[in-house]
């Protein structure tokens, strides 16, 4: 048999703290310069279409389920348990984690806990450059 390889998430953000609607979670799934083609929502794209497929069954879904009956489910679960179900069934080892960020977002050693995986810290380079100056 072939060993599956250790997954490494070789750049992320912690996960946010707190509950998002529709509108703030669709907007997480993509960094566009406008709204989407008319007709469509950020859930159309390559990503939504990703996180509508694998990320329901780990919170006891069916795959593919409404965005709204989705962040139901996870609103039902809680943050904390919402963020340690998608996190651990992920299969992801490590995380190299830029806990550089403005914002309510986990940092490396809350994100090991919750995926129970191996964190380590990226520096910025830019900040540290900022800090020698």
């Amino acid at each position: 048999m072939i060993e599956t390889p250790s997954l490494v998430d070789q750049y992320c953000h912690g996960v946010l703290r707190t509950e998002l609607g529709l509108g703030t979670f669709e907007a997480q799934l993509a960094r566009t310069e406008g709204p989407p083609a008319p007709g469509t929502t950020l859930f159309d794209t390559q990503t939504g279409f990703a996180v509508r497929r694998w990320c329901p069954p780990l919170l006891g879904l069916e795959p593919h389920c409404t965005p709204a009956r989705y962040l139901a489910r996870r609103r039902e679960l809680g943050v904390m348990e919402a963020d340690r179900r998608l996190l651990r069934g992920s299969g992801i080892t490590t995380y190299l984690v830029d806990a550089g960020l403005p914002g309510d977002l986990t940092g490396p050693t809350e994100m090991a806990t919750a995926a129970d995986a191996d964190t380590r810290e990226i520096v910025r380079l830019e900040l540290l450059a900022e800090q020698v100056a």
